[in-house]
């Protein structure tokens, strides 16, 4: 089957036929690949084409389903060094188009714990968002370690005065639960940045066996 027939499929799950065909070619004339479709975000689905909230839905589960495929080819189980935690995080904020804050957990050994969404759009306050991150951290047996990530809509990794004033105040709020805060990633539209590669021990601790790559 071509992209069109495939899409075409998909959508005939909550569209008839004839509407599944219309919204499938539109689709793909849009975006150009089925790719580029699980990629954005649903709400632009709804705007732009005439299809029912099941089926925006619907693609948006195929999404995330692809989404977490792809951060499981990237990473193992295992993130200790900036080149995995970029990787990581890149496929886990994929096709956002608003800003999405994230955290994943580790274990003393990098090892993954858990990994989750913290906020979606704005975080609030500095320390509304450090007692969020420290709620991530608490509720898991063996956390020692976290990595921050958010996305900038804009596509510039360059991280901002907020950026970097909301990771040092994070550093030393997740100190007190005994959690060090390894890296904040930043990711853009075709690119993402390390705050630990470009800032070092200035924010971040010197922490044995997580490399900057």
């Amino acid at each position: 089957m071509d992209e069109n027939e495939i899409l075409k499929q998909l959508i005939c799950f909550s569209e008839k036929e004839n509407n599944a065909e219309e919204i499938s070619r539109k689709l793909l004339e849009t975006y150009g690949s089925i790719s580029s479709i699980l990629d954005s975000d649903k709400a632009l689905y709804m705007k732009s084409m005439k299809m029912r909230e099941q089926t925006a839905v619907l693609i948006s589960v195929v999404a995330a389903i692809n989404r977490r495929c792809e951060i499981e080819k990237v990473k193992g189980n295992y993130i200790n060094n900036t080149e995995i935690a970029k990787k990581y995080f890149e496929a886990y904020l994929k096709g956002y188009s608003n800003e999405v804050i994230a955290a994943v957990i580790l274990n003393s050994r990098f090892y993954k714990l858990n990994d989750r969404f913290i906020s979606f759009g704005s975080a609030g306050s500095v320390s509304s968002m450090c007692r969020k991150f420290a709620e991530a951290a608490v509720f898991n047996d063996n956390a020692r370690y976290m990595i921050i990530s958010h996305n900038h809509p804009s596509g510039n990794t360059e991280p901002s005065q907020e950026d970097i004033f909301s990771t040092e105040c994070l550093v030393e709020a997740m100190n007190l639960v005994n959690v060090t805060v390894l890296d904040h990633i930043i990711v853009g539209r075709n690119s993402s940045l390390s705050m630990k590669e470009k800032f070092g021990d200035e924010i971040f601790e010197n922490t044995k066996g997580y490399k900057i790559k």
